[in-house]
């Protein structure tokens, strides 16, 4: 049984959708849910074959390939990537990285660095950091809490959109990553199963639409969100790793 770590997030419903749909999927393998962090935790240590791992983690796998075509991304604004904070991005002083997601902190560390040119005192966080969250404390908010506390604090910045400002290019989170235990036959099966998903996002986000009050979940999925990873996405994930490795 091939063993596939998968995040659970609002954004990733496509995928989930068609992951626990699929007949292949189910007599083959064995799925397991976790935050971005919590997968590639399960790459590094072997207890996944297939996750869909952040690209800030990238660094830290042996022996993997990435499954080309398929990830989480956006072309500008994505909602779910903020940095929050109750003063403007000068005067911030310390931040909040989010414990769930090391691409996210280094999108901001990045930009920090290259496009705001403002040094930020960056701190460890846990559950409950949002709350924490006051003066010139800013934090790194991603994924479903980021849906949850958008209009929560007085200056939400983007990063999706800053990293646009930044480079022109879309902001690539996450891609679908293995090791070798699964085989081609396996693979080709599993990218269709994706696919399938990615094909059908506007019908899977209508149906879910009436468990999601708090906001537009079509929209989101449609217009904020990206599946598929095409040549500028390849070329944004290589900028980021790449200015990754210089901070």
């Amino acid at each position: 049984m091939i063993k596939i770590s998968h995040v659970e997030y609002i954004n990733t419903l496509p995928y989930k959708v068609a992951l626990e749909k699929s007949d292949f999927i189910r007599q083959n393998s064995i799925i397991s849910k976790s935050h971005p962090a919590g997968c590639a935790y399960d790459l590094i240590n072997g207890l996944a074959d297939i996750g869909l791992v952040p690209v800030g983690a990238l660094n830290l796998l042996k022996d993997y390939k990435i499954i080309e075509g398929f990830g989480l991304a956006s072309k500008q604004n994505v909602k779910s990537v903020l940095l929050v904070s109750n003063v403007s991005i000068n005067m911030i002083s310390k931040v909040f990285l989010d414990y769930q997601s090391k691409t996210s902190n280094g999108f901001v560390k990045i930009l920090a660095e290259k496009f705001w040119n403002h040094k930020f005192d960056f701190i460890e966080s846990g559950e409950g950091y949002i709350d924490q969250i006051s003066g010139n404390t800013a934090g790194i908010v991603i994924g479903d809490k980021a849906l949850l506390n958008y209009s929560r604090f007085p200056y939400v910045y983007d990063i999706a959109q800053e990293w646009y400002n930044f480079t022109g290019l879309p902001s690539v989170y996450a891609v679908w990553v293995t090791n070798n235990k699964a085989n081609n036959n396996y693979l080709r099966k599993f990218v269709e199963v994706l696919n399938d998903g990615v094909e059908n996002v506007y019908s899977i986000a209508d149906s879910y639409q009436k468990d999601f009050t708090h906001f537009n979940l079509i929209d989101y999925l449609t217009n904020n969100i990206s599946y598929r990873i095409g040549e500028q996405e390849n070329k944004s994930l290589e900028l980021y790793l790449k200015l990754l490795r210089q901070i």
